[in-house]
């Protein structure tokens, strides 16, 4: 008893250093304890990680299939191309009204299309005889239907709001020989030139809504318009070196689809070197290398062209649209530019506008009346060209309203000259100083000097009323207009503008596009489920 005693007072005398011992101790038993359940569960851990780098390292070549990514993927890819289409088919309902054709051919080309229609749809004679009717309507439609569109000026009657060349010269309807009728093919390039300058002259009539007379409209003139040919490209399309394509569909019995470009680039617009463009586009190309902006030669003829055109689309690489180049130069007051760039983008077609000029009119504002026709000729080209082209341009516009191809002596013979003299570099008074002292008459009589001299025969002047020929010359000297340095159409400009329009194409049928749509989900399901 006495022994537990000293040793329990030897416990108590040194309680701290066993304490310390005890406790030095306790770590390392724990540590022990410890150590291999830690160990274990961090081999596991890295068999865990090492397990998932292999099983996601076959992913990398995308080669191997994820049976659960892969439907998702697919509904998505289903999801995105019906908003797609709903827009596409959205934007087609737009044009849908647009797209008409003289009423008694309407429902047979419409339901066709351009191919030629299969022998169980119509016949062959059934089709001929639609487009002998299309052609026997196709002025008509011209006249009555595109043309009248933005209420242009006439100057017969002096009523309508915009001054605008005459439709043979703006428009230029094909001239159809009944003789040679067209293909269908034709016939769709014809109607589809005047759909989309349909939509420009809609875009002249937005812009003049609400106008009543010519002072209130805020576009007051088009001086020309072109769409669908190699004049109407812009320098962007150009410099990147895009071709615009001409796809024509014939009859399957005689050719297959054929497919041409407009060719190498020339000058400052495209010229046709092969590929099989027509003349027109070529001469067009030509009248672009003399600064030719727009083509010289489209507003030359009075009366169209005698054959059917050609519609000429900037290769888009899509089956959504087709994009259609256009060119298009007004008169328009300054502070409603704006407004006609916002119509043209608004349009049925949503006209991009890839190049627009601004300047001074090339020639001063007219204001049309009755009686008294413009020379648009004097607006045509580039504001920059002058010389040669500017002049010979001025000349085929006014040859256009003289009405006939060859030069009249009908005209506006002060504007005859002052055309005259642009071709001599601009300045007037080319034909004047050629034989001074000589009026026209005087010219003409030396041109036939070599060819006879003319007998002049004599007139009685005491049978004229040389008093009563002095008022009337008084009376005519009273109503011409006096010249004035001041011009009170001083806030017009001419706007030239080369845009894109988006012609777009009949979008594919839903029901056939959810049936499609089904069968391939079902075996996109099957593969998984394999």
């Amino acid at each position: 008893m006495d022994q537990v005693k000293e040793i329990l007072a030897q416990m108590i005398k040194y309680r701290f250093w066993i304490a310390v011992g005890i406790g030095s101790l306790l770590p390392i038993a724990a540590y022990f304890s410890v150590a291999g359940t830690i160990q274990k569960e961090a081999e596991e851990q890295k068999a865990a990680i090492k397990s998932a780098k292999e099983g996601v390292a076959k992913f990398r070549s995308g080669r191997v299939i994820n049976h659960e990514y892969k439907p998702i993927v697919t509904d998505r890819e289903a999801q995105l191309k019906a908003e797609v289409e709903a827009v596409w088919r959205k934007l087609y309902e737009r044009q849908v009204p647009l797209l008409r054709w003289p009423e008694l051919v309407h429902e047979q080309f419409s339901s066709w299309g351009r191919q030629w229609p299969d022998e169980e749809i119509a016949s062959e004679a059934e089709v001929q005889l639609a487009i002998n009717t299309y052609t026997e309507n196709y002025r008509k439609f011209v006249d009555q239907e595109v043309y009248p569109r933005f209420n242009p000026f006439n100057y017969e009657t002096g009523e309508g709001v915009v001054s605008a060349p005459p439709v043979e010269q703006l428009i230029q309807p094909v001239n159809f020989n009944p003789s040679t009728p067209p293909k269908l093919p034709e016939v769709w390039a014809a109607q589809e030139k005047l759909w989309i300058q349909s939509v420009l002259l809609d875009v002249v009539a937005e812009v003049n809504k609400g106008a009543k007379t010519w002072d209130e409209a805020a576009l007051k003139q088009i001086n020309q318009l072109n769409v669908a040919n190699a004049s109407a490209q812009d320098q962007i399309s150009l410099a990147q070196g895009i071709e615009l394509v001409q796809i024509e569909f014939k009859n399957p019995k005689e050719d297959e689809v054929e497919q041409e470009t407009t060719g190498g680039i020339m000058g400052d617009r495209g010229m046709s070197m092969s590929g099989g463009a027509d003349m027109e586009s070529m001469m067009e190309s030509m009248a672009g290398m003399g600064g030719g902006r727009p083509g010289m030669m489209s507003g030359m003829g009075p009366g169209g062209s005698t054959t059917p055109d050609k519609i000429y689309y900037v290769d888009s690489q899509t089956e959504m649209f087709q994009i259609v180049p256009v060119y298009m130069s007004v008169l328009i007051k300054q502070d409603k530019v704006v407004d006609f760039l916002c119509a043209l983008r608004n349009s049925p077609m949503t006209i991009r506008v890839m190049e627009f000029e601004q300047s001074k009119p090339r020639a001063r504002v007219v204001k049309p009346e009755k009686n008294q026709q413009i020379n648009f000729g004097n607006y045509f080209g580039y504001a920059g060209s002058g010389g040669m082209m500017s002049g010979m341009s001025s000349m085929m516009g006014m040859m256009g309203m003289m009405g006939g191809p060859g030069m009249g002596m009908g005209g506006d013979m002060e504007s005859y000259m002052e055309m005259m003299g642009a071709m001599g570099g601009g300045r007037p008074g080319m034909m004047s100083g050629m034989m001074p002292g000589m009026g026209m008459g005087g010219m003409m009589m030396g041109g036939m000097g070599n060819q006879g001299t003319a007998v002049s025969k004599g007139t009685d002047i005491r049978s004229i009323d040389q008093k009563k020929e002095r008022q009337q010359r008084e009376e005519e000297a009273k109503k011409k207009t006096t010249t004035s340095l001041f011009d009170p159409y001083y806030d017009i400009v001419q706007v030239s503008v080369y845009g894109q329009a988006r012609f777009y194409n009949k979008p594919p049928d839903p029901s056939a596009e959810s049936a499609a749509s089904t069968a391939a989900t079902t075996a996109t399901e099957d593969q998984a489920d394999q």
